[in-house]
């Protein structure tokens, strides 16, 4: 993260039982934004009551965070099949997930609002990743925010083309060697979110 931002940020909570979730809040601006970091339970290996038991207590950190008056994004490799139509991503598979439900049921809300779904702003979407053995593409990075920040989205793009690839050096062989993720990096652009003011 950039320096100048690190005097405004901290990190205000993360995952316990197992849970794979990280806060961090920055207060520059106002309200201000609080960014929930997730990792989502593979669904196929982790029964219904765990994703909803899982789901319940993230839940009850992002009614915190609004209850503090927080914009709140979140975004991460979820792990959850939220489907096409209205509740989902347009164009993409129509299969949805237990997990994915839960989601839906977040955005039918209407306090959250699933920005990989927002017309006009979504470049390179709506698949997130390739499975490399198989080469089937599915959406299961998923950006929620909260409905007050939808207004200073200016765009999600999804390196769909692969022009900003992310590897880690993984040492194999006697020697280190990259490793190319098989999810499309993401990129989101926020503007014009007013500064706190700091005086007094």
């Amino acid at each position: 993260m950039s320096s100048r931002l690190q005097q405004h940020t901290v990190c205000v909570g993360e995952g316990g039982e197992g849970d794979e979730w990280l806060m961090v809040r920055l207060d520059h601006i106002y309200p201000a934004l609080t960014i929930v970091n997730v990792y989502g339970e593979q669904e196929g290996r982790s029964g219904k009551e765990e994703v909803e038991a899982r789901w319940g207590r993230l839940l009850k950190e992002l009614q915190t965070i609004e209850q503090r008056g927080d914009h709140c994004l979140m975004v991460g490799d979820m792990n959850k099949q939220v489907g096409d139509g209205i509740l989902g991503v347009p164009g993409n598979h129509p299969q949805v997930s237990p997990g994915g439900r839960l989601v839906r049921d977040l955005v039918q809300s209407g306090d959250w609002v699933l920005v990989n779904a927002l017309e006009g702003r979504v470049e390179g979407g709506p698949f997130t990743r390739q499975d490399p053995a198989t080469g089937r593409q599915s959406c299961l990075d998923l950006w929620l925010c909260t409905a007050g920040l939808v207004p200073h989205v200016t765009s999600l793009v999804v390196d769909s083309g692969r022009t900003m690839v992310v590897a880690r050096p993984v040492w194999r062989e006697g020697r280190w060697q990259l490793t190319h993720s098989d999810h499309y990096t993401m990129l989101l652009t926020l503007d014009s979110l007013p500064l706190a003011n700091r005086s007094g």
